[in-house]
């Protein structure tokens, strides 16, 4: 067996103090590679409103070059709202692609201060041919209660799909992001059911 590197994937100027990392890629009907990375800037930190991205790229080769990584947007142009955190993308037996992760909308919410905020887990459609998220399609899985900690973190999770009926299993810890005891921590799972 042989291996070779691709091109790695290249920021514009303009995106060069963002970091991506923990990328999600899924290989498409038509043949086509998607990547989504959790992005992070501390250039900016204070502006959530560009700091709450995710970026995207393509491959047409198989992952030998990709496209120049883009910020994830609605089809009107607006940015879809996640936090510095993993996301996983999810190419469903019914053929329709779906991404889970800490996904708000469009607006950022008021009450998080920080880039990593972790209180919701939400999962969203994303369009087979355009690649951008269908907006109407966003829901919440599991959203912090008042009586947790608003650093309650529910994110880390892994993504599985029930060979038998297509269902998405998703298995997630929550835990206390300021204190990481066992103690602080539960185990929880989640299965969704796609309705074609």
């Amino acid at each position: 067996t042989q291996w070779s590197f691709s091109n790695p994937l290249q920021l514009s100027d303009a995106d060069k103090d963002y970091h991506l990392t923990e990328g999600s890629v899924v290989q498409l009907p038509d043949g086509r590679l998607f990547v989504v990375y959790r992005a992070h800037s501390m250039v900016r930190d204070k502006n959530k409103t560009e700091n709450w991205v995710k970026f995207c790229a393509v491959s047409n080769d198989n992952g030998m070059t990709w496209s120049e990584p883009y910020i994830m947007r609605y089809a009107d142009g607006k940015n879809l709202c996640s936090p510095s955190s993993m996301s996983r993308l999810v190419m469903h037996s019914s053929g329709r692609l779906f991404m889970i992760g800490n996904i708000y909308g469009r607006e950022y919410p008021e009450e998080m201060n920080r880039a990593y905020s972790r209180n919701q887990l939400s999962m969203i459609e994303i369009d087979i041919e355009s690649l951008m998220p269908i907006e109407e399609t966003l829901t919440v899985i599991f959203n912090r209660t008042a009586s947790m900690n608003e650093d309650t973190a529910i994110s880390n999770f892994t993504v599985n799909l029930d060979r038998n009926n297509g269902d998405i299993l998703i298995y997630v810890p929550i835990v206390y992001a300021e204190r990481l005891e066992l103690s602080d921590s539960c185990l929880v799972n989640f299965r969704v059911r796609i309705e074609n």
